[in-house]
């Protein structure tokens, strides 16, 4: 009997053992790092492209369908005059609702007169979860932007692509989700554009940076109107 009350107990302990380790696992199997991002703008003559807008973000994957649950971490810089850009680390982050994809993060890469960019870490890859620290592939490479050759209502089209993912970035709500002040320069940049297309007929496409904000966004986040109105550019 003893033994038995003994073999129980060992088995006991083995179980909450087992229990404790996965509730260890899942504590921390969603935390994320990410180390600076370094990278060069150039033209294909590899001129550097100054003053261009990158922004970064890293899409949270929801476990069971694939739904997007907000941005772990959002950032916007501005390439320099040798077309050199950093993103600063970030981490350690959780992810409390889901995962970090392995083509995570995505770049969105805007200057006006050059076809923007959105370049996924990885193309064309199964859909699985990151490595803890996000390593991005073109970690410290010359990327080439494309001079826009044409006239300038077509560039509003060559600028689907990019506004899409940047859709998908102020279209999510959540707690805190203010994006939008996250990204400020390339909101705006596209509202002067649309200002320039206006009086060709163009421009439908775009919104004016406020009207990027959330209808829902929090009150935490302040007016988007004002935030924009008194917003500084360099």
């Amino acid at each position: 009997m003893v033994r038995r009350l003994h073999a129980l107990q060992k088995t006991s302990l083995t179980i909450t053992a087992i229990v404790l380790l996965g509730c260890v696992y899942l504590a921390f199997s969603n935390i994320w790092y990410s180390p600076a991002i370094e990278a060069r703008l150039v033209t294909p003559q590899g001129d550097p492209v100054a003053g261009a807008i990158i922004v970064a973000g890293w899409n949270i994957e929801g476990p069971w369908n694939g739904s997007p649950r907000g941005q772990l971490a959002v950032a916007e810089v501005l390439s320099d005059k040798d077309g050199k850009f950093n993103i600063p680390a970030w981490g350690p982050r959780r992810a409390k609702e889901g995962h970090i994809r392995i083509d995570e993060p995505t770049l969105r890469i805007y200057r006006p007169g050059y076809l923007p960019l959105v370049i996924k870490n990885y193309e064309d890859v199964p859909m699985r979860s990151a490595s803890h620290i996000l390593q991005f592939r073109l970690q410290g490479k010359n990327i080439v932007l494309q001079p826009f050759q044409g006239p300038l209502p077509e560039y509003e089209v060559a600028l689907t692509a990019l506004l899409d993912s940047l859709s998908n970035i102020y279209s999510q709500q959540g707690p805190g989700t203010c994006y939008w002040r996250d990204t400020p320069r390339i909101l705006l940049a596209l509202q002067d554009l649309k200002w320039q297309l206006s009086p060709l007929g163009g421009g439908n496409s775009l919104r004016k940076a406020y009207e990027y904000a959330n209808t829902k966004t929090p009150p935490q986040c302040g007016d988007a109107f004002e935030f924009f109105r008194d917003f500084k550019r360099p």
